[in-house]
This record gives structure tokens, sequence and C-alpha cells, in this order.
């Protein structure tokens, strides 16, 4: 048991935390630096409020739950490897010892999650609240049941034979084979994290300046400069997208595909990426927005997009990338807050983007 847990600590949860340095700094600065003393995310009030607020505690176990993805993401990654078909040996040691073996290790990679969650239950039990204290425990129960099943089952499949592909295709529909969603399936199978964690801070963001800025009492623009918010969060998922394309679709630049025909490629994708943040304004059509209004924002966070992926054909590197994201950014913030209507936004930036695509397309090389 101990030579295995040797190997696991080696090969997945000591290069986790090494891989992933960045991004428990960047949670801890958040935790503890950049907050309030009396009110950091891990102090009694706030616990307390957050088991008082169903809405708040939902978000907090809907991150919890993105970084059990992550850890999941990163062991599936590291056992398909092709230097890690040694592995194959430690497959053949009995169930019950490789079992106990990924219960240890997925207690040692989702120990910060653990301990909040232990943070959140005491909270729950000190408020009495004993169903939410038995929600979070069976929580995390069922993540640990879940991660240490499956891994046992794939650890157990293991073969010394280089078939380093596990993961199967789901198809919704026929439909959805066609070329023309080949960048959107993209953003669903391979960047999966990323597009959850852009879902996630879109809505977020948006939800929060519907509440405190109500559309009936302060117009459209507070939601808007949210929404706005939310969408330049979505500049990693387009820069990868656009990789994508240019590193492993260089067969659809030979193809005699007209102007026309890229650009319903290119609004295709974004306009799937987009869809749950029209199903959350449709949810509101009753209270805050008209059919139009859902229409105004779908059109303008595809124009966003949409000119987003087109700058990249121009030469450019990631840094000027970001960087000019930002100065659009401020733009349209400026024109939302001096009442320029949405769908004038929208037009324009299809019409740059359909500009920007007629001009540089066949002129792009990669820069990065």
């Amino acid at each position: 048991m101990r030579p295995l847990l040797v190997i696991w600590q080696k090969v997945i949860i000591y290069p986790f935390y090494r891989d992933n340095t960045g991004f428990f700094f960047f949670w801890t600065m958040l935790l503890v630096v950049f907050q309030n003393p009396g009110n950091r995310l891990f102090t009694e009030p706030f616990l307390s409020a957050v088991i008082q607020t169903p809405v708040v505690l939902a978000v907090i176990l809907g991150a919890l739950f993105l970084y059990f993805l992550k850890c999941y993401q990163y062991v599936k990654t590291k056992l398909v490897q092709p230097e890690n078909e040694f592995l194959f040996v430690t497959s053949q040691l009995p169930p019950k010892k490789v079992w106990l073996s990924w219960l240890l290790v997925f207690g040692c990679l989702y120990a910060p999650a653990f301990f909040y969650l232990g943070l959140l239950t005491r909270s729950s039990l000190l408020l009495k609240t004993n169903f939410i204290s038995f929600g979070l425990a069976s929580f995390g129960l069922v993540l640990a049941v879940l991660f240490t099943g499956y891994f046992t089952i794939l650890h157990r499949q293991l073969k010394i034979e280089k078939t380093y592909y596990l993961s199967r295709n789901f198809r919704v529909s026929p439909a959805f084979n066609h070329y023309f969603f080949v960048l959107s399936k993209y953003s669903w199978y391979e960047a999966k994290s990323v597009f959850l964690l852009s879902k996630v801070f879109t809505l977020l963001l948006t939800w929060s300046f519907l509440k405190v800025y109500p559309p009936s009492e302060y117009g459209i623009r507070p939601v808007a400069v949210g929404f706005l918010m939310g969408l330049v969060g979505h500049g990693l998922l387009v820069f990868r997208t656009h990789v994508f394309e240019e590193e492993r679709l260089l067969l659809l630049r030979q193809l005699p595909f007209r102007t026309r025909q890229r650009f319903w490629l290119l609004l295709l994708t974004y306009g799937f990426i987009l869809l749950p943040e029209v199903l959350f304004f449709i949810s509101f059509t009753r209270i805050h927005f008209s059919i139009w209004g859902v229409i105004t924002f779908y059109g303008f966070g595809l124009s966003f997009l949409l000119l987003l992926h087109t700058l990249l054909y121009r030469p450019i590197t990631q840094e000027k990338y970001y960087r000019q994201i930002f100065y659009l950014f401020i733009s349209l913030l400026f024109l939302i807050l001096f009442s320029v209507p949405l769908w004038i936004l929208a037009v324009l930036g299809i019409g740059f983007s359909l500009s920007l695509l007629n001009r540089y397309y066949y002129r792009f090389e990669a820069t990065w």
C-alpha cells in the first residue's frame, strides 16, 4: 500500500500542486488578503450568511464542483500520458488496495475544498440547520465516491498498449456532426473547464447587476455593463478556440469556402457558446425583458465574441490581444453609459468582424 501511495505522490499529488501554484496563490489572496478582516470568506459572519442565502450557497457549491472537475481532468490526463505506462503494473494489485489508494489521492487533491466544506458544515450545525449540514456532507461524499469509483475502474483497465484516447464522442444529434459545428464541439469537449468558468462568471455578474439595478428602475444600461464584463471573461476561450482552428483545422483554410460561409461557421460557434446566457435572459422575459431585449443582448454578445476572434487574424501577440480587449471594453463601456442602443453596437460589431475576416483571413500567420 505504501509504495503505491509514494507513486501517486510523485506522479499526481505533488505535480498537481506544483502545476497549479498560481491558481492556489490567487485564491489565497482572494480569501485572505483582498478582504476586510471582519468580512473574509472564511469568517463566521460570512459563513452564516452563506448558509442562510440559498443562491450564494449554490454558487459556492458550484465553484467547489468546478474544482472537482479540475482535479478529475488533471488525474485523467496524467493516467493516459505515455510516460506513465508503468502504472499498468500497479493495476494488478488487489482492488481493495487500489480503491483505498484512490480515496487517499482524492483526499489529498480535494483537501482545500474539504476544508471549506467543513467550515460551512460547522456553521450550519451552529445555526441548527441539520438539513443543510446533511446536504453538505452528502455533497462531499458523493464526489469522493464518484472520483474513487471512476478511477479505480479506469486504473484496472489500463493496458500496456498505447491507447491514450479513452473518452468517447457524445453526439447530441446527427446535425451536430456537421463540419460547421466543429469549433462548437471543441469548446465543449476540449475546453470544458474554461467554458464552464466563463459561463459561471458571466451569469453571476449579470444576475448581480440585475438584482442590484433592476431594469424597471435603472434601465438596461447597468445590466448591459455587467453582461459586457462577463463577455470580457470569454477572452481566453476565444483565444483557445482560435489556436485550435489554426493548429488542428488547417484543412479548413484550404477548402473553397466563401467568406460568408466562414463567417457563418464563427457565428454558429459563438451562438452555441452564448446559449446559456440566452436561456438566462429568456427566464426574465416576464419580469425585466421583452423578446426584443433578449435578441439585442444576444446579438451584442455575438458581435463582441466575433470581434475578439477576428482581431486574432491580425499580426498580434497574445499580450497585445488582451490589451486590445481592455481598450475595446473601455470603449463599449462609455458607449453603453451614453445610452447608445445595444442593437446599434451589435450591428457595428458584426460589420467590423466581417471586415476584419475579409481583409486578414488569408494573410494570417500564427504569432503566438
